[in-house]
């Protein structure tokens, strides 16, 4: 059982799973005390995939019980994602979830979703399932605010200055400065 969601009604998530089209672990995070092992973890995965893939396919996620655990789960290109919850945890909640997370991979590889774009950018991966969860609580459902995140770009479209060319940083300073001294201008 998850802990987090005993201590407090809040949704909790069991794990946070991408593989890639054979069922192998892109990256995974786990929350949950039933899978203590990586074997364990890797012969669920491969379980679940395998369920999954029995399943017609559509663009839509698609909702399955498989364990006892309720997992919503995506294709796209040759990536599946999984989100899970309890067999009781809301449907609609693990849907807002496995959609941000699938949003904010797709808006990292630019729109080029498959296993190879992820796996090149495994730490950006990573850091996406840490913004989106931690330690089994729903932390932000919103996928362009968490690639912008990872990304270090503000939402409101500002390119930190370490991306920003040498005239584009300059003009930047200049008009930081001139807001907050307003004599410079």
């Amino acid at each position: 059982t998850l802990h987090v969601a005993m201590s407090c009604d809040a949704p909790a998530i069991a794990n946070v799973l991408i593989l890639d089209k054979m069922g192998t672990r892109i990256c995974s995070k786990f929350f949950s005390d039933r899978f203590p092992t990586t074997a364990a973890q890797s012969n669920y995965e491969k379980a679940l995939f395998a369920k999954a893939q029995k399943q017609p396919s559509t663009s839509d996620p698609e909702i399955i019980i498989f364990e006892g655990l309720v997992t919503v789960y995506k294709s796209q290109g040759d990536v599946t994602f999984f989100v899970t919850g309890d067999q009781d945890e809301n449907e609609i909640i693990l849907v807002n979830v496995l959609t941000a997370l699938v949003d904010a991979c797709t808006k990292l590889v630019h729109g080029s979703m498959d296993s190879n774009s992820l796996l090149s950018s495994l730490d950006s991966v990573a850091l996406i399932m840490d913004e989106l969860v931690d330690g089994g609580v729903i932390l932000e459902i919103d996928g362009s605010a968490i690639a912008s995140r990872v990304s270090m770009k503000s939402t409101d479209g500002e390119v930190p200055l370490h991306e920003q060319t040498p005239r584009q940083a300059f003009s930047t300073i200049r008009e930081t400065l001139s807001r907050s001294i307003p004599m410079l201008k």
